[in-house]
């Protein structure tokens, strides 16, 4: 089986507990990241932006590990033809143009309208949201979604949870992705 590219969107990144499971999927080998500087600089306009009353300098900090842990799958966002991502908006253009530059199978983003713009592009690219590409994972490599949720249940040592409390906490978005752990777990 071919390993599947992926771009991942600076949406997906914000939220801790997302980013933390899409990472974990990453260090298990179930994918790869494609991911840019410019991604990076929008995840933490976001975070300190969504979470104002956290201090900046740790938000920042949090990304600044986001960053090393993809180092090596950092790119830029590669030449395009302005043709290929036209009916992609202007905010948003850089992600198609990545993802097509790099010879991604997906973009994740839980941005309604970017999916549809990248999904209505000629080729084989597909845009799908943080809940889908978790349960394309599960389906696709169970067993390595169940070291992942292994793996995020052990460094939940502050505030220890169950595998099934972590499953509850993933509902809330990836309720697809928690509704299939549930039924494996049946």
């Amino acid at each position: 089986m071919s390993t599947l590219v992926a771009v991942l969107d600076a949406d997906v990144l914000v939220p801790i507990l997302p980013c933390d499971l899409l990472l974990s999927a990453f260090d298990e080998d179930l994918y790869r990241p494609v991911i840019t500087a410019t991604i990076l600089d929008e995840t933490e306009r976001n975070l300190v932006a969504s979470f104002n009353h956290l201090d900046p300098v740790s938000l920042r900090g949090r990304v600044a590990q986001v960053a090393a842990a993809l180092s090596l799958h950092t790119h830029d966002e590669g030449v395009v033809t302005a043709d290929a991502v036209a009916t992609v908006n202007r905010k948003d253009r850089h992600v198609a143009a990545t993802a097509l530059a790099h010879g991604a199978d997906l973009v994740v983003s839980n941005d309604r309208r970017l999916r549809r713009e990248i999904n209505a592009l000629d080729g084989h690219l597909l845009a799908v949201t943080g809940d889908e590409f978790a349960q394309q994972l599960l389906v696709d490599q169970p067993a390595g979604i169940d070291a992942v949720i292994d793996a995020l249940v052990a460094k939940r040592t502050r505030r220890p949870v169950t595998r099934s409390e972590l499953i509850e906490q993933l509902a809330g978005t990836f309720p697809g992705f928690a509704a299939g752990l549930r039924l494996r777990a049946e």
